[in-house]
């Protein structure tokens, strides 16, 4: 999974400003700088993206406005056309990639108040899904049916920001800004994969794999997928299963499991006191 958002950020790197730089150089610095946070603990990544966030939520509020005078609201009708068959079979993908939010379970422990998880968990969701929402609505108002057959809706919808002569070019500003938050994503999924790591195989420390780790994941990242157009159709094809799997699927046993071996342990206490 980690592996497919490095090539994403890569092929958005390379359609938007530098389309003839290797690959290879977009995947290593990301999964350097990501490797370099997360040597130094999850308390850093946590502090870049607690003061970039603000920014990115301004910039894309500030992106609405100055595109509002393109939007066509004729463009989001008529409101569910097609029959309930083929809706479900289009929110399929949305669904996958949304559900990567469960890679929060594992920084619950992490928190200094555990007890706040669950409900900041629901809030950063709401939140989230409200933010993605509100930029569907409008890259739909704007590009229409087309809006599917773009590989980058968002950064086409920048591409339209401005006011007057002045303001132009809000796009090479957004560029910057998505830079750092695909940073943090990266790093956060690559967070997981190290510590997960060593809690599999409990090691002591988790830094001793941190450059191995990134190493196999900037290899996988280059030879997983050939080109934009092989990575598209595995994010509308194979991915889809593949996400319900490991995002609904794998957590759900585990905390099935969990479950029955608490109620085990408890059970056994309870015989052993009488």
């Amino acid at each position: 999974m980690t592996l497919t958002i490095v090539r994403e950020f890569g092929e958005l790197i390379a359609a938007a400003l530098m389309p003839r730089t290797p690959q290879v150089v977009y995947a290593t610095l990301m999964v350097t700088v990501c490797s370099y946070g997360i040597y130094h603990g999850l308390e850093v990544l946590a502090r870049v993206m607690e003061l970039t966030y603000p920014w990115i939520l301004i910039l894309f509020g500030l992106i609405l406005i100055l595109v509002a005078g393109h939007m066509e609201p004729s463009n989001l009708l008529p409101v569910l056309q097609s029959d309930v068959k083929t809706i479900i079979h289009s929110c399929l993908n949305p669904i996958a990639w949304r559900g990567e939010v469960f890679i929060l379970g594992m920084f619950f422990t992490s928190l200094a108040r555990p007890d706040l998880a669950r409900r900041n968990g629901f809030i950063a969701v709401l939140a989230v899904g409200l933010i993605l929402t509100i930029n569907a609505l409008a890259c739909t108002a704007v590009f229409g049916v087309t809006t599917g057959r773009l590989n980058f809706a968002t950064f086409e919808l920048v591409r339209l920001a401005g006011f007057g002569p002045f303001l132009t070019r809000l796009d090479a500003l957004w560029m910057i800004i998505w830079i750092v938050g695909i940073f943090g994503k990266v790093a956060l999924f690559h967070y997981a994969t190290v510590t997960g790591t060593a809690q599999l195989f409990r090691l002591k420390n988790h830094r001793c794999i941190i450059a191995p780790l990134s190493i196999l994941l900037i290899a996988f990242s280059l030879s997983q997928f050939n080109s934009l157009t092989s990575l598209l159709s595995w994010l509308t094809g194979p991915w889809i299963p593949y996400a319900f799997l490991y995002e609904m699927g794998v957590p759900t046993f585990l905390l099935i499991v969990a479950l029955l071996k608490g109620k085990k342990i408890a059970s056994r206490n309870k015989l052993s006191k009488n």
